[in-house]
């Protein structure tokens, strides 16, 4: 789908989240990004679940995924490892909510910030769209 073709707004109350957990591997990352999330990591750690400290430790903070792209390292092949979850089981990115706290200067990569927005790079070219994802049928 093309960003000029649908009607999209989020709505957290519905999605509760999930485009930190939907997808077949993790959030692209842009360039520099894998710095910031270095850069940030101390601050956000205590927000971590158990096993995505693990993955972090033996693999990193990202990975290439199969089509070559570094993206987000994932827990269980589903959540980002920055996901958080809130006593009602609503997820949320730790450094997104490190950031409304007042406690890091960087909100979190661009890919997520634009989700379900996908950018792509073909060549020398840019391509933005729309992922078909469970979030665009809940929100549309």
């Amino acid at each position: 789908m093309d960003v000029f073709d649908v009607m999209f707004a989020c709505d957290y109350k519905v999605c509760k989240g999930i485009c930190c957990v939907e997808g077949d591997s993790g959030a692209p990352l842009s360039k520099g990004e894998r710095e910031m999330l270095l850069k940030h990591l101390p601050a956000i750690r205590h927000l971590l679940a158990p096993r995505a400290l693990e993955i972090i430790e033996e693999q990193g903070v990202s990975y290439f995924d199969e089509d070559g792209d570094e993206v987000t390292s994932i827990v269980n092949g589903q959540d980002c490892v920055f996901t958080t979850y809130d006593e009602e089981g609503n997820c949320m990115c730790a450094y997104e909510k490190a950031y409304y706290e007042g406690k890091i200067d960087w909100i979190k990569p661009i890919s997520c910030q634009l989700y379900p927005i996908r950018a792509y790079r073909i060549r020398r070219l840019h391509r933005s769209q729309l992922s078909q994802m469970e979030c665009l049928q809940m929100c549309a």
